[in-house]
């Protein structure tokens, strides 16, 4: 039986000189990528998580404790998973969204994502700079600032005084933005790889890709974004978007 991402890969496109283009060869590889994805890989875990779904209805009883645990443990490993492939599907996605720049009121975007946060059960208290401002695309630039305020308040709710601040720093030209928490510490090597997909700590799941996701949203807007101590020993990210001009 044919493989299902090898059925729907397309004839490359090619260049005038008979090359294979470079960004047809990326789209074919992304599209393939998200088919296997969606596909290749949830059908397994569909019969796994059957199975367990089979044996908690039908067999819990003959089961002892530990057996018990065992199994619920499983079903929580392949809920996990499938969480992971939704993610990156959702990554493939973004690599491909279609990016409209436009003048972005950054605060005030902010401020809406923290009465959100705050409705869902945020309890950390989120000081926001007013007047910051920057040129990208609406919908991909709100997604990166949820993400990284989630991940915020997710991390200083681990703290005795759950606090985030996002400030920036610099003239119109060149604006460095902050999100600061009170969460912990990042070592010197979790802050070089807090952006790599899932390699976040496992007490702040949404971070694992949701990271991961904000640099590639950042790294399309032409900027760059990093995890960094701060003079008073909190974490922070940073990141700068492409100049906006005089």
């Amino acid at each position: 039986m044919m493989d299902a991402a090898f059925a729907q890969t397309t004839t490359p496109e090619r260049t005038d000189s008979g090359a294979q283009d470079p960004g047809s060869m990326l789209r074919e590889t992304l599209s393939s990528v998200r088919t296997a994805l969606s596909h290749d890989l949830r059908s397994p875990l569909r019969a796994i998580d059957g199975y367990s779904r089979v044996l908690r209805e039908d067999y819990a009883h003959r089961l002892d404790e530990e057996g018990r645990v065992l199994l619920e443990r499983s079903a929580a490993a392949s809920d996990r998973i499938a969480a992971m492939i939704d993610g990156l599907i959702g990554h493939v996605r973004l690599t491909q969204a279609p990016i409209a720049p436009r003048p972005l009121d950054l605060s005030a975007m902010a401020f809406e994502i923290a009465s959100e946060l705050r409705s869902s059960g945020c309890n950390a208290h989120i000081e926001i700079e007013p007047g910051m401002t920057a040129t990208g695309d609406e919908v991909l630039m709100r997604r990166a600032l949820t993400l990284l305020l989630r991940v915020a308040t997710e991390r200083a709710a681990l703290s005795a005084t759950p606090k985030v601040r996002f400030y920036g720093v610099g003239d119109r030209a060149v604006d460095v933005f902050f999100i600061e928490d009170s969460g912990p510490v990042l070592g010197e090597v979790e802050a070089s790889r807090a952006f790599e997909p899932f390699a976040f700590a496992s007490s702040v799941p949404s971070a694992d890709l949701g990271w991961g996701d904000v640099r590639l949203i950042v790294q399309r807007h032409g900027g760059a974004i990093c995890a960094e101590l701060t003079p008073k020993g909190t974490t922070a990210v940073r990141f700068q978007l492409e100049p906006q001009g005089p």
